[in-house]
C-alpha cells in the first residue's frame, strides 16, 4: 500500500534505457521548464524542474514535494524524494521513482512512472 501512496505522490514525474515514440532530442527539452498535469484526485499539479531539482506544487490542496533528478539517459531519469510539507511526508525520504518518457506532442509529454516494487503508472504531462 505504500508504494501506491508513494507512486502517487510522484504522479507527476517520468525509466528505461530508451522512449518508444520520442526522439533524444525532444527529451533534452524536459530537463528543464515548467509543467502542469491532472492529480488523481482532481485538480492541478504545477511541475517546475531545473537541473537536477524538481518541484511539485498541488494547486487545490496546498502539498508541495521536492525531488532531486538524476537523468540516467536522453528520455529516463530518476526522481528521489528530498522532502514535502508536511510531517507525514518524512516517510518517503530517499524513495525513488524511475521515468520513462514514452511520447511527446506538441504541448504534452506522456511518461511512464516505476516504483521501486515494479507499479508502473502512465501519465500525460501538459508544456507550459
Amino acid at each position: 500500500m505504500k508504494s501506491l501512496i508513494f507512486i502517487g505522490v510522484f504522479v507527476g514525474v517520468c525509466f528505461s534505457s530508451s522512449a518508444q515514440n520520442i526522439r533524444p532530442d525532444e527529451c533534452l527539452q524536459m530537463r528543464k521548464g515548467e509543467y502542469i498535469m491532472e492529480a488523481e484526485g482532481g485538480g492541478d499539479i504545477y511541475i517546475y524542474r531545473r537541473r537536477n531539482k524538481q518541484i511539485e506544487r498541488y494547486l487545490t490542496t496546498g502539498k508541495k514535494y521536492v525531488f532531486a533528478i538524476e537523468w540516467t539517459g536522453d528520455c529516463s531519469y530518476v526522481l528521489t524524494f528530498v522532502r514535502g510539507n508536511s510531517k507525514r511526508d518524512r516517510q518517503f525520504k530517499g524513495k525513488k521513482v524511475r521515468a520513462r518518457i514514452v511520447d511527446f506532442a506538441y504541448d504534452t509529454y506522456t511518461c511512464v512512472l516505476t516504483d521501486s516494487e515494479g507499479n508502473e503508472k502512465k501519465v500525460e504531462i501538459t508544456i507550459r
